[in-house]
């Protein structure tokens, strides 16, 4: 039960939003990044957003989703947790 999303915040600007939950059914966001070990690094990355980092993109997202088509990428069940 419920909704997941998975998202590259890198590839568009966005926003979280959270609606009102009851502690029966809460929303749980998790988010994970890359670190980078400095400031000039991540602004670097960051300015990236071009043609081929549009490719690489791509790839990305499409063997994620080959991944999940062969149930080798799978969300947790409620009791593994």
């Amino acid at each position: 039960p419920g909704t997941v999303y998975c998202s590259s915040p890198f590839v568009f600007e966005h926003g979280v939003r959270y609606e009102r939950c009851s502690s029966d059914e809460p929303i749980i966001a998790l988010q994970c990044r890359f670190a980078f070990p400095s400031k000039v690094d991540t602004n670097r990355v960051n300015a990236l957003r071009s043609e081929e980092m549009r490719a690489a993109m791509e790839a990305v997202a499409g063997s994620m989703q080959n991944a999940a088509d062969r149930g080798e990428m799978r969300l947790p069940e409620m009791e593994e947790f």
